[in-house]
């Protein structure tokens, strides 16, 4: 008689690795007891450190499916718990373009002979940086 035996949560059994064995999950998975195969956690989740569920990522982070932890937002970005990207708070894009505005009417004060306004219609992220759609 063969009888089958489930494995932990953490763990997965995967055909032609042996018999009873239970490799534990990769940098990035998870599992739940008995599983076939471990899984990606979903955007604005990471493995808990023992791999048996997902975590959210907190305030200021966020992670795209299958990050094994959660990543700070880059600088002038922010996000909100669970978050699968960081965003510009629209309270200091308004910051950016007045503080590039009264840049400007300093640096025309100041005798500068040709300037060009430049009107700031989005600021994104790409990786560890920020975008600026003009």
């Amino acid at each position: 008689t063969i009888r089958c035996k489930s494995c932990p949560a953490g763990t997965a059994a995967k055909e032609g690795e042996g018999k009873g064995e239970c490799p534990p999950c990769g940098a990035g998975l998870y599992s739940d007891k008995g599983a076939a195969e471990c899984s990606e956690c979903a955007g604005g989740e990471v493995p808990s450190a023992d791999a048996t569920g997902c975590e959210i990522c907190g305030v200021g982070t966020y992670s795209l499916p299958g990050d094994a932890e959660c990543r700070t937002c880059p600088t002038l970005l922010h996000s909100t718990a669970g978050s699968d990207r960081c965003t510009v708070d629209s309270v200091l894009a308004v910051c950016l373009g007045v503080c590039f505005v009264v840049q400007m009417v300093s640096v025309l004060m100041a005798g500068s002979t040709f300037r060009r306004v430049i009107r700031i219609r989005d600021l994104s992220q790409s990786g560890d940086g920020v975008i600026i759609t003009t």
